[in-house]
């Protein structure tokens, strides 16, 4: 499970938005040169006030999370430990979106929404030490990051193509995200480094920028991890597996990323899996096995993790990132049940397939000793049980945000 609001969370609150609607025609016509495609009309814009934005993010919040299956995902994330146990998660995303963005292109709709105004939330410029030429504005690289939505979104479908919103597999999701994301953010670079005419090292420290995010996390700042990584990951790993496709096939390569997505964060993670068509995910089903103690138990959701959640996984449950990083590699395929006791007790069940036997011990033996765990592994496979979730304390709960300057 991944939030899952189409919304900018780059460092949109460094960008001070002009009033009144801006002409987008030069960098439409931008857009086009860098994409290697063409426009069917220009793209409808609305500006709104900064009343009116917070009602139109909240709104698409909501819509978002209004599905049965919300209350299932947030429960699983509590009891995985990854965002705490009192938090009402559409609050917080609506409190995160509400404080930082300023803009966005609704693929429904077929509009592009940009507030009236926007105060600074960063505290250094996020292009500092580059030249700047005079014309050249940061609020354009907002711009033509939601302008290359629009732009594919005419001429492939962002909807139709992409499984943005599958709610049976949310890794496969979270894979479809980072195409259109990591789209936007490749178009973002490439125009950059053209209008400030940079260097071999200036574009060298700007992707340094692009896959660091530069101070995103700033942004988002008192928020669990999950949810910082989740909401980053489009655009970092992304980004990332656009430029591998582009530089290895060209625009029409990205194309075909939307015609042929990644079928797991896993070949968005290694591109090179991706552009080999190799190590496809396995489907897994979360079966109880004879004798388990959540036999009787009420089944409230499943889903599946993924490689990059899997890596979060094990952050929460206190294993040090690079060792984390490396159980998680060999990830072949997931599933997992979340289930209430008769006492309202909450347990889980967690099917896992490694890519070899080897994999399989690595993952075991980091989860080996945890408290609260019950953990099997019979060749390939690793089968993680709690009956007492979450196993560890909830983490404090996000400090109120940084809120945009009023008129």
């Amino acid at each position: 499970m991944r939030p899952r609001p189409l919304l900018l969370l780059f460092a949109c609150a460094a960008l001070a938005c002009r009033e009144g609607a801006p002409e987008l025609g030069p960098l439409e016509r931008r857009a086009e040169a860098i994409r290697g495609l063409t426009f069917r009309s220009p793209v409808a814009t609305r500006v709104l006030d900064d009343a009116a934005m917070r009602r139109k993010v909240r709104d698409e919040v909501d819509r978002e999370t209004s599905s049965p299956e919300w209350a299932g995902e947030e429960a699983a994330l509590k009891a995985f430990g990854l965002v705490p146990r009192k938090m009402d998660l559409r609050r917080a995303l609506r409190d995160l979106l509400d404080s930082q963005v300023v803009g966005f292109y609704d693929p429904r709709g077929k509009t592009l929404f940009l507030a009236e105004n926007a105060g600074s939330g960063l505290e250094e410029d996020p292009l500092e030490g580059l030249p700047l030429p005079e014309d050249f504005s940061v609020r354009d690289l907002f711009l033509i990051h939601e302008l290359d939505h629009a732009l594919v979104d005419q001429r492939l479908g962002l909807l139709a193509l992409l499984p943005l919103e599958d709610k049976e597999n949310g890794d496969r999701a979270g894979a479809a995200r980072c195409v259109a994301e990591g789209d936007a953010t490749w178009v973002m670079f490439r125009y950059a480094v053209e209008a400030l005419k940079a260097t071999p090292a200036q574009e060298a420290k700007m992707a340094d920028l692009v896959t660091t995010m530069g101070a995103g996390k700033n942004l988002l700042g008192g928020y669990p991890e999950y949810l910082q990584e989740n909401l980053l990951i489009a655009y970092l790993g992304g980004y990332s597996l656009v430029k591998a496709v582009v530089e290895k096939r060209g625009t029409a390569g990205l194309d075909d990323l939307y015609r042929h997505p990644p079928a797991s964060m896993e070949q968005v993670l290694h591109p090179e899996k991706y552009l080999a068509g190799q190590d496809p995910p396995l489907a897994v089903e979360a079966r109880l096995p004879e004798g388990s103690p959540l036999a009787g138990w009420t089944r409230l959701h499943g889903g599946v993790w993924g490689e990059f959640d899997t890596r979060l996984v094990l952050k929460a449950w206190g294993v040090p990132e690079a060792e984390a990083t490396r159980a998680a590699a060999g990830w072949g395929g997931d599933a997992y049940a979340l289930f209430r006791a008769p006492d309202g007790r909450t347990g889980f069940f967690w099917e896992t397939v490694w890519d070899s036997r080897t994999d399989a011990e690595e993952f075991a033996g980091v989860l080996a000793g945890k408290d609260g765990l019950s953990v099997a592994r019979e060749g390939n496979r690793v089968r993680v049980t709690c009956v007492n979730a979450p196993l560890r304390p909830a983490v404090p709960a996000p400090a109120a945000p940084k809120t945009k300057e009023g008129p």
